[in-house]
């Protein structure tokens, strides 16, 4: 038994998609990127956070099997998840941040 993959490759497609906002931050114009930015706080911040968690629920509920099988390569990817969302999340933070401030 292993714990679903699902949580840990969706909260790393949430990372991903966060950073490539930051892109769209960097290249856009201000309205745009006020937009895209709250969508990137959303998605990495927010969403990858929220879907680690859920990985490491359902890891935990799964290793109550005594036929428990460790994915590390999940754990490592939901890891590679939470510190690609939570520096680009800062990123999408700090744009939101300066234009409520002008």
């Amino acid at each position: 038994m292993r714990a679903p993959a699902w949580p840990a490759a969706a909260a790393l497609a949430a990372a991903t998609a966060s950073v490539l906002l930051v892109g769209v931050d960097l290249l856009a114009d201000t309205p745009t990127a006020v937009r895209a930015a709250a969508a990137g706080y959303l998605l990495g911040a927010v969403a990858a956070g929220v879907l680690v968690q859920v990985h490491r629920i359902l890891r935990r509920r799964a290793s109550a099997s005594p036929w428990y099988n460790p994915a590390a390569a999940l754990d490592r990817a939901a890891t590679l998840a939470l510190v690609l969302g939570l520096s680009s999340g800062a990123w999408h933070a700090f744009v939101v941040a300066t234009e409520l401030a002008k």
